[in-house]
């Protein structure tokens, strides 16, 4: 089973946003929350006179409010902003943006661009998923393969793709 596609800059977008939300990058941005709360709590917790003032614990409590809403109001923007940035660097037919075809068989996946061609085993594919608009590929360390779902002729072509890759997989677990 083939497909042939074409990546735009938006679709490279929304695979990294989706990055994003994964679990592991969720942790790493509520430590970083705990971080700039350390840091502002921590010369009240240390200064022998903290304990003594409740204006002290007022000024500290508000201070704490303020700065962890701001980075809660610009994280996502931030981010945002600084994925445009990455997308608008990419350059059409280089390999991420543009023409890709790929190649379902019993022994693995090939993906082909102008730049290159590929070759995974099902036993080098991590696992095989699928959202409302894309179907994923994802194989270790951290590459994915996005394949647009308005790509295929019908959404019962997209679930066909989806099943032979899913059944593929799972034969080599």
């Amino acid at each position: 089973m083939e497909i042939e596609y074409d990546l735009t800059k938006e679709d490279l977008y929304i695979y990294q946003w989706r990055a994003l939300q994964r679990p592991e990058v969720r942790r790493a941005m509520r430590k970083s929350y705990l971080v700039v709360a350390g840091v502002i709590l921590l010369p009240f917790i240390i200064s022998p006179w903290s304990f003594l003032h409740l204006i002290n614990w007022i000024i500290m409590a508000l201070t704490l409010t303020i700065v962890l809403s701001i980075q809660w109001a610009f994280n996502n923007p931030l981010a945002k902003r600084s994925l445009r940035r990455l997308v608008e660097e990419e350059q059409p037919n280089r390999g991420g943006r543009g023409r890709h075809k790929i190649v379902l068989n019993e022994r693995g996946l090939i993906e082909s661009t102008n730049v290159n061609e590929s070759f995974i085993s099902w036993t080098g594919v991590d696992r095989v998923e699928q959202d409302d608009d894309y179907i994923f590929i994802r194989t270790p360390p951290h590459h994915v393969y996005a394949i647009p779902k308005r790509a295929f002729v019908s959404r019962e072509m997209a679930e066909a793709f989806y099943t032979v890759a899913k059944i593929n997989k799972e034969a080599t677990m």
